[in-house]
């Protein structure tokens, strides 16, 4: 037997004042900045002068993370910042060592103090929060 029903109206397009926007606001801001990171980080490895201006671009994006993670107490951006500013440059100055020795030793100094200094700043988002 049919339906004598009315057809049902289009449901109403959301637009960002739902409150439902703004609870996926934050994870929105996470996948734009992964998605910018990564593209920026992909072109450090180019030759001459095209790969160090993306390398400027990166260190740019994570000293504006960094800062902007510190100011809202989003440590997440900040981590962003430090991983992808470290791996950029890491990957740039690497490019130049030679020694398998020397390019070793960079990553276990190196990647040392920026776990302790990340340890460190963890420590202290939680006792300000």
């Amino acid at each position: 037997m049919p339906s004598r029903m009315a057809p049902s109206s289009p449901a109403p397009a959301s637009d960002c004042t739902e409150p439902a926007s703004r609870h996926f606001l934050e994870t929105h801001l996470h996948v734009a900045v992964n998605v910018l990171f990564l593209a920026l980080v992909s072109g450090v490895g180019a030759p001459g002068r095209e790969g160090i201006l993306y390398l400027l671009a990166v260190l740019g994006l994570s000293a504006t993370a960094i800062v902007q993670g510190v100011r809202f107490t989003r440590f997440a951006f900040v981590v962003y910042g430090v991983l992808y500013g470290y791996a950029a440059l890491s990957g740039r100055l690497l490019r130049e060592v030679r020694s398998f020795n020397a390019g070793l030793a960079y990553f276990v100094v190196s990647g040392t103090v920026v776990v302790v200094a990340l340890v460190a700043l963890a420590r202290r988002f939680g006792r300000d929060a």
